[in-house]
């Protein structure tokens, strides 16, 4: 196992990392795929793997097009962090 000098776990690390991400990144979108998780449906699971392998409800291949929801995001350049949904 991987430990820096206060105990952490590489893998603690990156979740915490990906919690990070997700909080700045898209919010709303964190709250969608925790609400998904055990959820049965054949479409709301291919929902929620896209939502973990975007990071966001935005599609990273058709311009920040969300896939869920309407919310439009805001380009990278006009804002630090990563594309935050408007108005957040």
């Amino acid at each position: 196992m991987i430990r820096n000098g206060n105990g952490l776990q590489a893998g603690e690390a990156s979740q915490f990392l990906e919690s990070i991400y997700w909080r700045q990144s898209d919010p709303k979108g964190l709250e969608l795929y925790k609400r998904l998780l055990g959820c049965n449906q054949v479409m709301n699971q291919k929902i929620r793997r896209f939502l973990m392998i975007n990071g966001s409800r935005y599609d990273l291949l058709e311009n920040q097009k969300p896939f869920v929801g309407s919310d439009r995001s805001i380009p990278a350049a006009r804002c630090t962090g990563g594309n935050h949904p408007r108005g957040n």
